[in-house]
């Protein structure tokens, strides 16, 4: 099966509002590209820059797939604060509370995909598997996810 992906770089005011809850503050090296792509049902991805910015206390109904590019993230989940060096992913099950924000002074950069259920429904039906997956752990140290999901993203999110 072929899919054919459209892009679109989604305006500021269509953006989930606790991206932008510190907007006002946020360090002028701060960045966001956030896409939404129509695949199967939908998927949408966010490439960012933040050092000062932090996500308060929330949740998504959605899976959400980060790895870090440069920098570290941290954040609060499962009770325990994560941290999630350069090169490394961090992952987040649907409906759990976390936070987010820089672990250094320097902040981070990363790509995050936040694929909603149904589609991941559609993928893990294609698969075999009888349920939808469930991350149990927080943060992933493997060089080979990391580039594939480095590859993906960028495939998803860049035009050309």
């Amino acid at each position: 099966m072929t899919v054919r992906l459209s892009r679109t770089q989604v305006k500021p005011s269509q953006r989930d509002q606790h991206s932008l809850t510190d907007k006002a503050n946020m360090d002028k090296s701060e960045w966001t590209r956030y896409y939404r792509l129509p695949v199967c049902n939908s998927i949408e991805a966010l490439h960012a820059r933040f050092v000062t910015h932090r996500y308060p206390r929330h949740a998504h109904d959605y899976l959400v797939i980060g790895l870090v590019e440069r920098g570290a993230q941290a954040y609060w989940y499962r009770g325990e604060r994560h941290i999630t060096p350069a090169g490394q992913v961090f992952l987040v099950n649907t409906g759990e509370p976390h936070t987010g924000e820089s672990a250094t002074p320097d902040g981070y950069v990363y790509r995050t995909l936040y694929p909603q259920a149904d589609l991941m429904a559609q993928i893990a039906g294609d698969l075999g598997i009888g349920s939808l997956p469930h991350f149990k752990g927080a943060v992933l140290n493997d060089p080979a996810l990391v580039s594939i999901l480095s590859r993906l993203h960028r495939r998803l999110t860049e035009q050309g």
